[in-house]
């Protein structure tokens, strides 16, 4: 009865499929630990730059500077001048409503009286 029992291979493949699941489970649980850490500082820096910089709006483009000065002036139609990032020649455009925007369309700020670049209030 012992002998037949060692020789029963029945339930075999229920062995081989828990090791294979717990196998994979643990490379899971690896690969997320090694994530895991590349993620929080990726997330750190990110809250760092935006607290340092004051919006996102400082992060991109125009903002970085505090006024028109840092822009050549271009053509102007339809009611708005585009400006050229001397640095770059990244394109933007002034509306006549000041709202200043970069190629994408998105705003970066408004130009006041002084023409100095104000961000966009956060909401």
């Amino acid at each position: 009865m012992l002998k037949l029992f060692a020789n029963d291979e029945s339930g075999a493949i229920t062995v081989d499929w828990v090791v294979l699941t717990a196998s994979l489970v643990g490379i899971a649980i690896a690969v997320l630990l090694v994530i895991a850490g590349g993620l929080n500082t990726a997330s750190g820096n990110i809250e760092q730059d935006l607290s340092t910089s004051g919006s996102v709006a400082n992060l991109i483009g125009a903002a970085q500077y505090s006024n028109l000065s840092g822009f050549t002036e271009g053509e102007s139609h339809n009611g708005h001048t585009h400006y050229y990032d001397a640095q770059t020649n990244d394109r933007y455009r002034l509306e006549p409503d000041g709202n200043f925007y970069d190629n994408s369309n998105t705003l970066v700020g408004s130009v006041n009286g002084d023409g100095d670049i104000v961000p966009p209030a956060s909401s």
